[in-house]
């Protein structure tokens, strides 16, 4: 149970890194459109590799464990997969949006 709270926690932490991208991109209007762009860029680019390291550690520690019978591990692949089509989402939505 503590390696899926570990994996939800990095993918909470992503999350929270899209939703601040989205923000500083749609919402603020003081800076430069470029530099809103490079900063959503870098926030994007900080929660791809936090969903990515998340899984990472996920998979080796699910390896490393012997999985009781009922138990879905391919969940972790699931929820990281989503993630990172969330975040393709969010990249499509600043590209795309005016």
């Amino acid at each position: 149970m503590a390696n899926e709270r570990t994996l939800l926690a990095w993918l909470r932490t992503a999350l929270a890194l899209l939703a601040a991208s989205f923000a500083v991109v749609k919402l603020i209007d003081i800076t430069p459109r470029g530099l809103r762009l490079a900063l959503g860029g870098y926030l994007v680019a900080l929660s791809i590799g936090s969903i990515t390291a998340g899984y990472a550690q996920w998979r080796d520690r699910e390896n490393g464990i012997a999985a009781p019978r009922g138990r879905l591990p391919a969940a972790g692949g699931a929820l990281t997969l989503a993630m990172l089509l969330l975040a393709a989402l969010v990249i499509t939505v600043i590209v795309l949006a005016p």
